[in-house]
């Protein structure tokens, strides 16, 4: 199984779990449990049954405070910025080719 396929199993298991929460509260979360998971070396299943399906802002102060354990108190939730996770890396954007442009001149 390779890493596209395991990280959509993944996210199969989590919408199951937090089925009412929208696409950028999925995303915020489930990166959150994903970053967690890779440093703390624990399987995502295993946090996500952790926590219980009740209210976003209360998972993700819990996910925050883990996440960053020694800057949590010191900084405002809005400098917590979670961009979206990617999951397939073929259909990402390439910022890093210029791509020019010319505006014909209107006569």
């Amino acid at each position: 199984m390779n890493n596209n396929t395991s990280t959509l199993k993944l996210l199969e298991v989590f919408q199951k779990r937090f089925p009412n929460f929208g696409t950028n509260k999925s995303r915020e979360i489930f990166r959150l449990i994903n970053e967690i998971s890779k440093i703390e070396k624990v399987p995502f299943n295993t946090i996500l049954n952790l926590l219980e399906p009740t209210n976003y802002e209360i998972i993700k102060n819990a996910l925050l405070q883990r996440r960053y354990p020694k800057t949590f108190h010191k900084n405002s939730l809005n400098a917590y910025y979670l961009p979206k996770y990617e999951i397939d890396l073929y259909k990402k954007a390439d910022i890093l080719q210029k791509k020019l442009f010319y505006i014909n001149r209107l006569q």
